[in-house]
């Protein structure tokens, strides 16, 4: 029987005891897990159809929060450059009567 280094610590193991290691193979898991990632495992087998659900799902959810937000956005920057523009035009109009009065 061989043996191998397994570790900087010079620990040799014999050849047979490392064909056993790993974990073994798949073991049992609840099927309700799902994600598009593959759950417990990774690479399922659609992966990509798995993704692109999701992908589809959330850009889908982001619009919709976009347009409800949107729905109840108030923009009070139109009025406030209204108010601006009459307010200059009110100086405009002193400033024209002034100099109009002093000549």
């Amino acid at each position: 029987m061989s043996a191998r280094l397994v570790s900087p610590t010079l620990l040799l193991v014999p050849d047979s005891d490392n064909r056993n290691m790993g974990g073994g193979g798949q073991h049992p898991y609840p099927r309700y897990v799902w994600s598009p990632t593959g759950g417990w495992w990774t690479r399922p087998a659609a992966w990509k159809a798995n993704t692109f659900a999701i992908g589809v799902a959330t850009f889908g959810c982001a619009y919709l929060v976009g347009l409800a937000g949107e729905a109840r956005t108030e923009r009070p920057f139109v009025d406030a450059q209204r108010e601006i523009n009459k307010r200059g035009e009110a100086l405009k109009k002193k400033a024209t009567e002034a100099a109009e009065a002093a000549s």
